[in-house]
């Protein structure tokens, strides 16, 4: 039956849902969830992590620099999920 049949279960603090969106008939948090990034099942290509509802590479991205929202300093690359690495 899941949240489909109720959708503002996905609301209620009790039943510690995953997230507050109801995605079929699963509760999800589409900012986290690689299966439903910013929207219901809109999947992260292989490789790729949702950060805030956006699908990021977290090996090249320096805003999100080997898990989400680790910046790397100005003009430092990430490289391999690891700021500043061989460099």
């Amino acid at each position: 039956m899941g949240c489909s049949s109720k959708p503002m279960i996905c609301l209620d603090k009790r039943f510690k849902p995953a997230g507050p969106i109801c995605c079929g008939w699963i509760c999800v948090d589409v900012t986290r969830d690689v299966n439903h990034c910013g929207h219901c099942f809109h999947r992260c290509k292989y490789s790729r992590s949702c950060c805030q509802g956006r699908c990021k590479n977290l090996d090249r991205d320096v805003h999100n620099c080997g898990f989400c929202g680790r910046r790397c300093p100005k003009r430092t690359k990430c490289v391999f999920g690891m700021c500043g690495y061989g460099g």
